[in-house]
């Protein structure tokens, strides 16, 4: 009763702080889950209130010493409509304008103001004739389970009915805008089926009830309810996931403009031609709030249509006999030894649909679930693509590992058994695709080792590119010129690798430049270094510098050394540094030189000229050592 008089106190001022939960929900900067788990406690909390006052009611009722069993009844009906009272009156609170439905799950308004007013009417038209017969059909009193009782229930059951066709119905429920959203045909039969379903069972249970099987009946209502509860859960579950998903997403793409924003910012500081009015304002784009990837989505609703008959299945099966025919069907059989005694172990048609299901879950999860690794891992900001790669890679290989296991376990596979078979294959691929094999362990080792990471570029052979996938066979590198290379994974392990970003992407690169002999050395060794710093693709440390290599034949070689960060700025800070030194070489009055040829002519005997015009000339002129000394 304290905790009651509590909540009571406490109720307007938990409503509006539940209101209040949704004023950050769609602000990028500020909108976080907490504020949906915390609107979910105070949807909770307030709906408590009256149900716990109904079930402490009962279990004093139950614990009274002198109770009768009519007081008993009483006490067990209130607890049973306590518990539907609870759930009632949450789906209610979170239906509330303002509540978490509309402010965090952004239902429509016209659905909300519909599912409100219909859960009000069941409230008060089920509640009520539910709880009367659950006391008389509990009390065993002769006459009654069969009058009062059997019309409460009929009463209880047309009221379920009515609330599953206000709700249900495609064209005038309150759950039509959801209906309007799916544009796929077959989706409107499988809408007009789950009415169906939801109504015939209801009015299943109160002609059940008219003929005089009130236990069925009352069954078949009660297990309808629990699934009823089961399927609203769920429902929350997923959209609180999609919200939290969503929250997710939009971090991601507020982390790529920043990370966009820094490298502008840095790239313009270093920049002398660039205005400062031009920086970017990363709350200036709007972020699409339903940017959420179609396998995460496929996922999520793959996994709670497994998770839905997968519980609906437990809660049926005993009612309906015709689950238990599959169970009829043996296959075959296997032995298990236990306490030295072997069994006989038989393995039914149930057993093949379970390993079938088994099959269709691990194809779901290995296809889709690295979207959702993605999504998780990326929101951690030091995480490398390399590393991403090769933690979604391990993760679909473990998946497969387990599956695989399992659907040998469903088929009657014990361990030692399975131990045996990959044995006996392992040395049948060892000698027949040992090739294969080779090249699968060293992709293992690649993604444990990690000599090299998706994104890094390496050089194999004659060849450089950027690593682009790393598979069970072969690696794919993709060159400069953007052709595609498939590599066996063996070759990284076995032979030499060189890898330009595995430790850290700084990279040294060297300009040569050739300068006329009598020119300032000092001069020029100085332009070229006050070049390499005024770029905005080189870095400050370490410092770029200049030096002067050798005399030859027709110039001075000067070299320029210099690091950059970031390997693709390499072509690009070639040509910008080749252009600023041939400026200031030609400020300067400094000239580059190029190659000389000198041309010796023997004068000891007469030239032979032969002059013809074009017209005439038939035969190539013949350019002898007599005619012509070079």
């Amino acid at each position: 009763l304290i905790i009651v008089t509590i909540l009571l106190w406490k109720d307007r001022s938990m409503r509006k702080k539940l209101i209040a939960t949704g004023n950050y929900v769609g602000n990028v900067m500020r909108d976080n889950i907490s504020f949906t788990v915390r609107g979910l406690l105070l949807t909770l909390l307030l709906a408590s209130v009256w149900p716990l006052l109904m079930a402490s009611i009962g279990w004093q009722l139950l614990s009274a010493l002198e109770s009768s069993s009519f007081t008993k009844n009483v006490g067990h009906g209130l607890l049973l409509t306590s518990q539907a009272l609870f759930f009632l009156r949450a789906y209610r609170i979170l239906c509330m304008k303002g509540g978490i439905a509309e402010r965090h799950f952004k239902w429509p308004e016209s659905c909300l103001r519909l599912l409100r007013h219909d859960i009000d009417i069941f409230i008060y038209t089920f509640l009520p004739p539910g709880f009367i017969a659950l006391i008389v059909i509990n009390s065993g009193i002769p006459g009654h389970a069969e009058s009062l009782g059997r019309l409460a229930f009929i009463i209880a059951s047309l009221a379920l009915t009515v609330f599953f066709y206000r709700v249900l119905n495609p064209a005038t429920g309150a759950l039509r805008e959801f209906s309007l959203r799916q544009k796929k045909p077959a989706m409107a039969g499988i809408r007009y089926l789950w009415l169906l379903i939801a109504i015939v069972i209801p009015i299943g249970s109160a002609i059940l009830a008219l003929l005089g099987f009130l236990y069925s009946a009352s069954t078949l209502l009660g297990n309808l309810i629990q699934s009823l509860w089961l399927i609203l859960e769920l429902a929350i579950l997923h959209q609180f996931v999609v919200r939290w998903l969503l929250i997710a997403r939009r971090r991601l793409v507020l982390q790529a403009a920043c990370e966009e924003q820094d490298s502008m910012r840095a790239m313009r500081e270093k920049s002398t031609v660039v205005a400062r009015e031009d920086t970017l304002d990363i709350e200036k784009p709007n972020i699409d709030i339903n940017a959420l990837s179609d396998d995460i989505y496929k996922l999520l609703n793959a996994s709670l249509v497994i998770l839905a008959v997968i519980m609906l299945w437990a809660s049926w099966s005993d009612i309906l006999p015709a689950f238990h025919i599959f169970d009829q069907v043996t296959l075959w059989q296997h032995t298990v030894e236990v306490a030295g005694e072997v069994r006989f172990i038989p393995i039914t048609l149930t057993d093949a649909a379970l390993a079938v299901i088994t099959i269709i879950i691990l194809l779901i999860f290995v296809k889709r679930l690295p979207a959702l690794i993605e999504i998780l891992l990326r929101q951690r900001s030091t995480i490398k693509p390399g590393s991403l790669y090769a933690t979604k890679l391990l993760i679909s290989y473990g998946v497969v590992a387990v599956g695989v296991v399992l659907i040998f376990s469903t088929l009657g596979g014990t361990w030692s058994e399975i131990q045996w078979v990959f044995a006996a294959l392992g040395i049948g691929i060892g000698f027949g695709l040992q090739e294969v094999v080779a090249n699968f362990i060293s992709g293992l080792v690649i993604l444990f080792e990690r000599p090299i990471r998706v994104g890094d570029v390496v050089t194999v052979g004659d060849v450089n590119g950027v690593v682009t996938r790393i598979r069970i066979r072969a690696t794919t590198i993709k060159d400069f010129d953007h052709k595609e290379l498939l590599v066996p994974n063996k070759e990284f392990i076995n032979s030499q690798l060189l890898n330009w970003s595995l430790s850290d992407n700084l990279i040294r690169l060297m300009i040569t430049v050739g300068i006329d002999y009598g020119s300032d050395i000092k001069l020029a060794t100085k332009l070229m270094e006050e070049a390499a710093r005024e770029s905005k693709f080189t870095i400050d440390e370490p410092a770029p510098f200049v030096t002067f290599e050798s005399f030859d034949d027709n110039s001075l070689k000067l070299v320029l050394r210099y690091f950059i960060d970031n390997i693709d700025y390499r072509l690009l800070s070639i040509g910008d540094l080749h252009e600023a030194i041939n400026e200031k070489f030609n400020s300067a009055g400094i000239s580059v030189s190029f190659p000389q040829r000198d041309v010796h002519i023997n004068t000891t005997q007469p030239l032979d000229l032969r002059i013809q015009h074009e017209k005439q000339i038939k035969t190539p002129v013949d350019y002898s050592d007599k005619a012509l000394c070079v």
